[in-house]
């Protein structure tokens, strides 16, 4: 078995670093790692095309209206904000419960 090449690896830590301003600056999980298809076909990725494509990812600008993938607001920020909702309806929740209690000892 054969490592990935260093452009390989480097194509992928851009990728997943946002170069490709598609998405957050998080690690994707990958069930092979890039470039092994080709390999596996027979056809090792030719290093130079790799460098090409890292530098055309990262001199792109995303085309007008389209909204790339915001660079300070990561997954863990996504999470701290659904954790944030999940108190909030767990509040009112709570506070319609209590008022349903006193509604009812008092009419009761």
């Amino acid at each position: 078995m054969t490592q990935k090449s260093s452009a390989s690896q480097r194509l992928r830590h851009a990728i997943d670093h946002g170069a490709a301003k598609d998405k957050v600056d998080f690690v994707d999980p990958a069930a092979a790692p890039l470039g092994t298809d080709a390999e596996a076909g027979g056809t090792a990725t030719d290093d130079a095309a790799v460098e090409r494509e890292i530098a055309a990812m990262r001199r792109e600008t995303p085309a007008s209206g389209q909204n790339p993938a915001d660079p300070a607001r990561t997954p863990r920020d996504l999470i701290g904000a659904a954790r944030m909702l999940q108190g909030g309806v767990a509040l009112v929740i709570v506070g319609l419960a209590v008022i349903a209690v006193l509604l009812f000892t008092v009419t009761g």
